[in-house]
């Protein structure tokens, strides 16, 4: 059985030309890598796989910017985040573990890697309709 280089993911979104940013664990955030810095960091494993990440691309809604939420099944027991316009803070927080409910958030698009994100989302899904006195 093959087994897949550790950095595999990474060097196919290199290779298709996506925006890849890697997590910067001193300043606490993502940072945007141009190729040549992604393959350095890779061949000197300065960044683990896992804190690699193709740059989120924004939606619009509304004329809102919109972090994009997520679009792929994270791990069993990753914490999101969704959208929720029902609630006083506009989000709610869940924990991933693949159930109908998990993956019907996910398949509308209100699940979100933060709750900065899902409650911006909220936000831009309510000014369609809210009313300010």
């Amino acid at each position: 059985m093959k087994v897949e280089h550790e950095y595999a993911q990474v060097l196919r979104w290199i290779a298709d030309g996506e925006p890849v940013q890697a997590y910067e664990s001193v300043l606490g955030e993502w940072l945007d890598r141009v190729p040549s810095t992604l393959l350095l960091d890779i061949f000197n494993q300065e960044t683990a796989p896992e804190n690699f990440r193709i740059k989120p691309r924004p939606i619009l809604i509304n004329g809102v910017e919109v972090p994009e939420p997520l679009r792929v099944v994270p791990e069993v027991g990753t914490a999101y985040w969704m959208a929720d316009t029902s609630s006083e803070i506009l989000t709610s927080v869940a924990e991933w573990d693949g159930d109908q409910r998990d993956l019907r958030w996910l398949r509308r698009g209100l699940c979100h890697p933060s709750q900065e994100a899902a409650e911006v989302h909220a936000r831009a899904l309510l000014s369609f309709t809210e009313v300010t006195p």
